[in-house]
């Protein structure tokens, strides 16, 4: 079984300050710290090849969970064998959880929300203007 253990390990103090610097451990790899983690949208950097990626420094990816789900769709990363394999991508990788695209774009794109949502008076279903 694979250790899931993240660690960090403070490499440097910034005297008579907060600032430190690090290795944060994780099991597809160590992420120095200040890290360059560019964004990958929809599991990749646009226009940008991850061997690229790796020779530029980034030291892992952000993928946006939200757009993940909608495109290309859980089933299709499944079936890639991970989001990992999915990208190409044999650093580290993180997601964030996709919660304000949840609610910024969910109801805009004909997403149900939620039958509880009463945020804004208007049933979860409403249709943004112009979203049609």
């Amino acid at each position: 079984m694979r250790d899931t253990a993240l660690t960090f390990t403070k490499v440097a103090d910034l005297p008579g300050r907060r600032g430190r610097a690090g290795v944060i451990h994780t099991p597809h790899g160590d992420i120095p710290t200040p890290a360059f983690i560019p964004v990958g949208t929809k599991a990749t950097v646009k226009t940008v090849l991850p061997e690229t990626m790796k020779q530029l420094g980034a030291a892992a990816i952000l993928s946006n969970a939200y757009h993940l789900y909608l495109q290309p769709g859980p089933e299709v990363i499944d079936q890639a064998g991970g989001l990992a394999h999915f990208m190409n991508w044999n650093g580290p990788t993180f997601t964030d959880s996709g919660g304000f695209q949840v609610l910024s774009l969910g109801s805009g794109y004909k997403k149900v929300l939620s039958g509880e949502f009463t945020g804004s008076g208007r049933a979860d279903h409403t249709v943004a203007e112009k979203k049609e």
